[in-house]
């Protein structure tokens, strides 16, 4: 691979590029390279023009950096170069993720105690990652939700509150993909729903 490390004020961005780099992904892109360095070469050809990574050049050019490692691609037609720069942006759209290794690797870090990963938001990962201890503590917020102390059940009935009070046990059984994140007041709280009533549950 002709790999080079050049100025980035020598390089220029593809004109017409379809691809579009939203400020979050410039921002994570800065984190990364803050994180790791730069872990691929940026394609461009004879003059310079970037035909594939013109988002990390971008959020290169924000944290002032003054060189880049490039791939330098000869001899391409104006059509090849076209075609690789839509043929790099739609393959790299056609991989997936597995989401049970990928939890699986989440938790592996959460209990290293480390899940400042760049494109991901830490608090949201925190809220939604469980580990054993997490999940035998919301296992007894869940059973002891809704239920009467016994002291407090005669009290309610001779107020004629309830006729009665079933003390049949419900078990609700939840996944990571029963809870779902919302803000309050800036802060992510983790909750399912009541699978009965619908009413939320706070964790």
């Amino acid at each position: 691979m002709n790999i080079h490390l050049v100025k980035l004020e020598s390089l220029t961005s593809l004109d017409n590029n379809p691809r579009k780099h939203p400020r979050v992904q410039i921002e994570e892109l800065k984190r990364s390279y803050q994180m790791f360095g730069q872990t691929r070469p940026v394609i461009v050809d004879e003059e310079g023009i970037i035909l594939a990574g013109n988002g990390f050049y971008s959020a290169m050019k924000e944290l002032g950096v003054p060189e880049i490692s490039v791939h330098r691609m000869v001899g391409l037609s104006k059509s090849q170069k076209t075609k690789l720069a839509i043929a790099d942006n739609k393959t790299f759209e056609l991989g997936s993720t597995d989401q049970d290794i990928l939890f699986q690797l989440l938790g592996d870090l959460k209990l290293e105690g480390d899940l400042d990963i760049p494109g991901y938001n830490i608090d949201i990962l925190n809220s939604i990652l469980i580990t054993e201890d997490d999940a035998d503590e919301i296992e007894k917020r869940l059973t002891e939700y809704g239920t009467v102390a016994a002291e407090d059940e005669k009290t309610i009935v001779s107020k004629g509150m309830v006729e009665n009070i079933d003390d049949s046990e419900d078990t609700i059984t939840v996944t990571n993909k029963d809870i779902m994140v919302e803000d309050d007041k800036g802060m992510k709280r983790p909750y399912i729903s009541c699978p009965k009533c619908g009413e939320r549950i706070w964790l």
